[in-house]
């Protein structure tokens, strides 16, 4: 495994320790140790209960986002969180090959952040700066109730109350 090639290739990967380097995390956001810092939360090591009341009694509420749901349609998903579970942010991702990106599950309408009370635009934006540097393409729907910033589009939905009978 000490060819020419391999030296090549590994040597210029951010995940190695190099003389005088620091290792870097791929799944840091940002820089450890420094303000904002907060690596997602993987399933495997999330609190169900917390994350399941927050998305329940939240006001972006959808059903697209609690845990047995995401367990369904998505084969692979970590958590942003934000100071305890006071906001959350599910992140569905697939791999192909060695390329990581996030992606929208089939079946799965809308996600995005979820807070019990609202927040404002800057605070999306520092959540949404939180999504790890090593997906290469983030490809999200966010739920009516957030923001838009520059790099979203405006999609139409359509919701049907059903508090009435037709």
């Amino acid at each position: 495994m000490n060819s020419g090639l391999y030296k090549k290739y590994i040597s210029k990967s951010p995940c190695n320790m190099h003389e005088g380097k620091e290792h870097v995390d791929p799944d840091a956001p940002g820089t450890p140790g420094q303000p904002g810092y907060e690596p997602p939360v993987k399933r495997e090591d999330l609190d169900i209960e917390k994350y399941n009341d927050r998305i329940e009694n939240s006001i972006q509420s959808r059903i697209y986002a609690f845990s047995w749901y995401l367990d369904i349609v998505a084969d692979n998903w970590d958590v942003l969180v934000l100071n305890d579970y006071e906001a959350v942010m599910p992140v569905p991702w697939k791999q192909k090959y060695f390329i990581k990106y996030v992606t929208q599950p089939f079946f799965c309408q809308q996600l995005g952040i979820f807070s019990k009370e609202k927040f404002t635009k800057e605070t999306q934006e520092e959540i949404i700066k939180m999504i790890p540097k090593k997906f290469v393409k983030v490809s999200l729907n966010f739920n009516s109730d957030n923001f838009l910033n520059h790099k979203m589009k405006l999609r139409n939905n359509h919701v049907l109350k059903v508090k009435y009978i037709y």
